[in-house]
């Protein structure tokens, strides 16, 4: 695994809007080397400006703190409740605290 690169994150950018956030294995054939997972990946945990990029709230570790006693280390799952947040960034933020 090599980092990505701001120009490979253009690329895929690039890749999102002409495809859409659907079609990896189209976006990926314009990024060499890099799988069509990885690609999804990077997107839904760092480039999609779905995402949420400010500190959580006391209000959003409640709501962690809340689900994971409901469904475990589903982080996926946990997600779901907090908008803008990706199931890696709920991980990290209960793995830090």
């Amino acid at each position: 695994k090599t980092p990505w690169t701001p120009e490979e994150d253009e690329a895929l950018r690039r890749g999102v809007r002409e495809h859409g956030a659907k079609s990896w294995d189209a976006i990926a054939l314009a990024l060499p080397g890099r799988a069509s997972k990885s690609c999804r990946l990077r997107w839904c945990q760092h480039l999609s400006p779905e995402l949420d990029s400010r500190p959580f709230t006391p209000e959003e570790d409640e709501e962690i703190i809340r689900r994971q006693r409901e469904f475990g280390n589903k982080w996926a799952t946990i997600a779901r409740y907090l908008t803008g947040r990706s199931d890696n960034s709920v991980k990290n933020r209960w793995n830090s605290t």
